[in-house]
């Protein structure tokens, strides 16, 4: 049996090395599927890494067509990648969610066995239902739409998408709060923990990409950057790490904009950049480190380093003074998040 990880993230990274000591998977029989430009920092031995081919945003590889026969194409190759991944083999999957095409081709394979959830984020501390319904809820389709998937796929998509299908096997959460009313969790150890020599880092800034999903606007984002500034100023902070988010680095633009708005504080702050490369988990686990300050927008990280004993403060009431909409994001934030962390 072949053991697929869809990994995204260092989360989710870290989490699925967990199960695997958790149910003494040899590394063999593993594989890590990596998306979204993630890749470890070193590589895991005797594991098989790859690249995964697919894509779910802003281009979708696998998209319900009037020309129906080409989903048919799409498919095929789909189902040949999979055969060349697997040898043939029966396989069971980890994901975070089961709401993205490829992982449902995945699921609906001949050779799956069954699917899992790997806890990620802020998204597993909603109950299926909330998460379902209410924050990331299917959607409705016409009925030409659905007639349309069902020939394109043959039926391999369901017609209605949900964050988190009822047929897993298993929940794999690293905290009491996550995964809440999951009918089949297992509480893993934090992979967070560790004694690793890194430098000494004190405050870091966290962004999120809520401003390249077109849920804020970069105005609003950087008017509390500016208002964060001062209170950093009159904290006496006079040097902090800013980690950027996936999105922002592919995006040239935002980046260089944000940077530049850094560069005009250069005389007062001394400010890094924190590489991609950087698990920000890892660092807030860190035991030899015993003063670091988290500052996020509505970021998942703050959620981890608030469990790990940091202190992390968000600047997300500074974002809605100038964007009311952003209180839609603030509200759907899982109670545990708003108890844990500070909003400036």
């Amino acid at each position: 049996m072949l053991h697929i990880f869809i990994i995204h993230s260092y989360i989710t990274y870290l989490v699925a090395k967990e199960v695997i000591k958790y149910h003494q998977l040899d590394n063999s029989n593993c594989c890590f599927l990596y998306e979204r430009g993630f890749r470890p920092s070193s590589p895991t031995a005797d594991l098989m890494e790859v690249e995964i081919p697919f894509t779910h945003s802003p281009n979708k590889s696998f998209p319900v067509r009037y020309a129906f026969w080409k989903g048919w194409q799409e498919l095929y190759k789909f189902d040949q990648y999979l055969k060349h991944l697997t040898k043939d083999r029966f396989f069971l999957l980890y994901t975070n969610q089961t709401g993205i095409d490829y992982i449902l081709l995945f699921i609906t394979h001949k050779h799956c066995r069954g699917f899992s959830f790997l806890e990620e984020g802020t998204n597993s501390y909603h109950r299926l239902d909330i998460m379902n319904q209410e924050i990331n809820p299917a959607g409705y389709s016409t009925l030409n739409y659905k007639i349309l998937m069902l020939f394109n796929y043959k039926g391999r998509l369901p017609l209605s998408k949900y964050f988190f299908a009822k047929g897993y096997n298993f929940a794999y959460g690293i905290s009491n709060y996550s995964f809440p009313q999951f009918k089949r969790k297992i509480l893993l150890p934090s992979p967070f923990v560790n004694e690793d020599d890194l430098p000494a880092y004190k405050n870091i800034l966290v962004f999120d990409g809520m401003g390249e999903l077109g849920l804020v606007s970069n105005e609003s984002i950087l008017s509390s950057l500016t208002e964060f500034i001062k209170m950093l100023k009159s904290m006496d902070v006079n040097e902090f790490w800013v980690k950027y988010h996936p999105e922002q680095v592919r995006n040239q633009n935002t980046l260089i904009l944000y940077k530049n708005f850094f560069n005009t504080f250069s005389s007062n702050f001394t400010i890094h950049e924190l590489p991609q490369s950087i698990s920000l988990e890892s660092i807030a686990g860190n035991c030899k480190l015993t003063d670091v300050n988290f500052f996020v927008f509505l970021s998942s990280i703050g959620l981890y380093a608030a469990q790990s004993g940091r202190k992390v403060y968000s600047l997300a009431n500074l974002v809605l003074k100038h964007e009311p909409n952003y209180k839609k994001l603030i509200v759907s934030l899982p109670d545990v998040y708003k108890e844990l962390i500070t909003f400036l």
